[in-house]
């Protein structure tokens, strides 16, 4: 339970008054500008606000500090500010308040008193996903008038964005009827995240290697591409660099030369056959609208026959064109142009792939590629595509069906919480 008690002010001037808090709630009425506010924004300051208060025409020259003496857990407490915000004080009702503290320290005790329920708290922070002190809580205890009427945001203390944002899922774990579930995705989820940071360094790491030794590959000349899973089959090849065999058992590489001018005449036929099809598209497209027209003409014609030997001659030599123009030559087949397509793309690579061999390197650059090549081999690299894919998608699983069950109420508490205010 927790109750301000009462509210003790002294003036510079010595003067005490004391405001005495009724239980339950309390109501503040007056006029515009007598006060409402500034009482309310003084409570807050009494609970660890940082607004320079000593600034205030209210207070200014006239108040010399003011006591709020509380009662959480049954436990009574004395909690002292000054104008100055690093002169508090804080202590039980029972003992003197002698120590000073800075308005950190202040915060701090604040926060241990109420914060005694730590599991709850963590509990709070793990749902919320909020850094959530005693202060992220003071948004619940004032209605102003400025909120009259708004059916969010209530709250005075709302309508700032460092309340606004904790306000939504605070809310959601007070009347949330599904805390365990979540709990325990969060916990599966946690998890999860964790392994996935391992698979994708994995997946990292297996790309970077893989890079690397088809780079040391690549400049001696050796026609295999290492993927992970053939690092005997390398190893050979090395072995077979090493003792200087001669290389008879693999195809010959085309001159440089040869490769380039199959790449352009490749690169011709593609466009010829891109450009054929794009002209048989566009005389389609005329034939229709030959259709279209003789269409058209016969239809004006139909009982009109004082205007057939204007007409007749353009039918006839419309269809006389439809007759003699055959466009089959020009349909290319699209596995023609694909087929063409990937080999001006295999000739391209088989190009840059080769841009090593027409470079020298001597003995010990080869020996020092050789010996890069054997120590990443010795690297285990192995790691499971499926199960990275597998996890990304439970984990996407997972939060949305922990965002589903956020946004699931309660209502028994919404109604136990709504009869326990309007009982008083």
């Amino acid at each position: 339970m927790f109750k301000i008690e009462r509210l003790m002010m002294t003036s510079v001037g010595n003067e005490h008054y004391t405001y005495e808090f009724a239980s339950g709630i309390n109501y503040f009425r007056g006029k515009n500008d007598s006060g409402k506010t500034e009482f309310y924004k003084f409570l807050d300051y009494m609970f660890g606000s940082s607004e320079r208060i000593n600034e205030q025409p209210w207070f200014k020259d006239s108040l010399k500090e003011a006591s709020i003496e509380m009662t959480y857990d049954k436990i009574q407490y004395v909690l002292t500010r000054t104008m100055y915000p690093d002169v508090n004080y804080f202590c039980y009702k029972d003992e003197p308040s002698e120590q000073i503290i800075n308005l950190d320290e202040y915060k701090d005790k604040l926060n241990s008193v109420f914060t005694k329920n730590e599991q709850l708290l963590r509990h709070i922070r793990n749902f919320t996903e909020e850094n959530l002190t005693y202060r992220s809580f003071t948004m619940f205890n004032f209605l102003g008038e400025t909120r009259q009427g708004v059916l969010n945001d209530f709250f005075d203390k709302c309508s700032r964005i460092e309340y606004s944002v904790k306000l939504n899922p605070i809310l959601n774990f007070i009347f949330n009827s599904n805390l365990e579930r979540i709990f325990e995705l969060k916990k599966e989820l946690e998890g999860l995240q964790k392994e996935l940071e391992d698979l994708e360094r994995r997946s990292q790491r297996f790309d970077f290697i893989c890079q690397h030794i088809n780079l040391q590959l690549n400049k001696l000349n050796a026609k295999i591409v290492y993927n992970g899973r053939n690092a005997n089959n390398v190893k050979e090849v090395i072995k077979q660099i090493k003792d200087m065999e001669d290389d008879n058992k693999h195809v010959k590489s085309k001159p440089i030369s040869e490769l380039a001018a199959m790449y352009n005449s490749i690169n011709e036929q593609v466009k010829i056959y891109e450009n054929t099809i794009a002209d048989g598209k566009r005389m389609e497209v005329e034939s229709q609208n030959r259709e279209a027209l003789l269409t058209k003409l016969k239809q004006l014609i139909t009982d009109k026959a004082e205007f057939q030997y204007l007409i007749q001659p353009l039918v006839e030599l419309l269809d006389d064109l439809d007759k003699n123009i055959s466009f089959s030559k020009y349909i290319i087949s699209d596995n023609t142009i694909k087929e063409l397509r990937n080999q001006r793309l295999l000739v391209k690579n088989e190009i840059a792939n080769n841009d090593y061999r027409f470079r020298c390197f001597s003995i010990t650059e080869k020996a020092r590629y050789i010996a890069i090549v054997e120590e990443y081999l010795g690297i285990d690299i192995a790691y499971s595509e499926d199960e990275l894919k597998e996890k990304r998608k439970r984990i996407r699983d997972i939060k949305e069906e922990i965002r589903i069950l956020q946004n699931s109420d309660d209502t028994s508490k919404i109604k136990a919480l709504s009869k326990a205010i309007t009982d008083k």
